[in-house]
């Protein structure tokens, strides 16, 4: 069963630190609304994706980058936390928690899988609409259920 930990401060400045990257190539404000990010998180992923768009990142750093903003919309928009989740095999990942260890997303890893397979559905807007919206499986405090 996993299990998580707050974020260390130097864990918290990178992702401070890519989610501030992020604002800067997509020309957004953190202040904008948790919805507007995330509509140009998928808009700017959009633009990757057909060639509008192009980018001299490497695509892992352009996914820790993106994830870290689109995570920290989900922070703000449903009180969930960054935090370091270990799982069984000792592997730990940043994601984001619910507030009961219920529900997890791992930004970075989701963000990677659509900067990956441009054949893939971009649903970073969509994901993000079903968790504010609620449209998520049951789960149990401490569950840990992988969402993205």
């Amino acid at each position: 069963m996993p299990s998580h930990r707050p974020l260390t401060a130097p864990e918290a400045a990178e992702i401070q630190g890519a989610l501030d990257a992020a604002c800067r190539a997509l020309t957004v404000s953190a202040a904008a609304s948790p919805d507007a990010l995330v509509e140009a998180v998928r808009d700017y992923l959009d633009g990757l994706r057909t060639g509008r768009r192009r980018t001299r990142k490497a695509p892992s750093a352009l996914a820790v980058e993106l994830g870290a903003l689109w995570g920290a919309q989900v922070v703000r928009a449903l009180g969930w936390a960054w935090a370091s989740v270990e799982h069984a095999e000792g592997e730990a990942y940043f994601a984001v928690v619910s507030p009961d260890a219920g529900l997890v997303a791992y930004p970075l890893h989701f963000l990677n899988g659509q900067l990956a397979d441009p054949a893939r559905a971009n649903t970073t807007l969509l994901l993000f609409n079903m968790l504010v919206g609620g449209n998520v499986p049951p789960t149990a405090p401490g569950q840990y259920v992988s969402v993205g």
